[in-house]
């Protein structure tokens, strides 16, 4: 992924981070990925489900996307999200699979209409909402799936994460980083 999308900006994104306590779990199935099958590009991020994807932003408006992040008033209450077990994108996403929830779709419809226009152009036409949680991503090796997918089946993980905020992301160079956050 290029990071600069051209001198002056950084790439930012909107997404549902899991509390400390989940995330880190999340965080530690990443780790065993990288330990064992080298998988390493969905450790830049903290683990979440995103809601708009990666757009690029200039550097010197950030206090403005900020504040219309800040500004958004989302009509949803804290809700749970289940993750049910693992799944996969064909050969290339390894992740973490919420059951079927229409809250999060609401809650993607309300955020992508709210930053439409701020936005204009930035925002890609064909993104379709897939609520998931990336484990491993570009570097996953086809090979290695099916192992990956018959270790991960045993593990038989279920929970349920409470969602009390939406979260802002920029991407700093090297991974990234959350720069603000808007209570639900």
């Amino acid at each position: 992924m290029t990071v600069k999308t051209h001198t002056g900006s950084s790439l930012h994104f909107i997404a549902c981070i899991p509390e400390p306590s989940i995330e880190q779990e999340l965080h530690a199935f990443k780790l065993e990925l990288l330990e064992k099958y080298q998988c390493k590009a969905a450790l830049k991020s903290p683990a979440h489900i995103t809601l708009i994807p990666p757009f690029p932003w200039p550097n010197f408006q950030d206090e403005k996307i900020i504040e219309h992040f800040k500004v958004f008033q989302s009509n949803i209450s804290p809700f749970e999200v289940i993750i049910d077990g693992f799944c996969t994108f064909r050969t290339q996403v390894f992740y973490a699979k919420p059951v079927d929830q229409p809250i999060l779709f609401k809650l993607q419809s309300e955020i992508r209409d709210y930053f439409e226009p701020i936005l204009k152009d930035k925002l890609k036409n064909k993104f379709q909402f897939h609520p998931h949680i990336t484990l491993a991503n570009r570097d996953l090796k086809a090979g290695d799936l099916p192992q990956i997918i018959q270790e991960f089946s045993e593990k038989n993980y279920k929970v349920s994460i409470p969602m009390k905020s939406v979260s802002l992301l920029k991407h700093n160079g090297s991974k990234w980083d959350v720069i603000s956050e808007t209570k639900l």
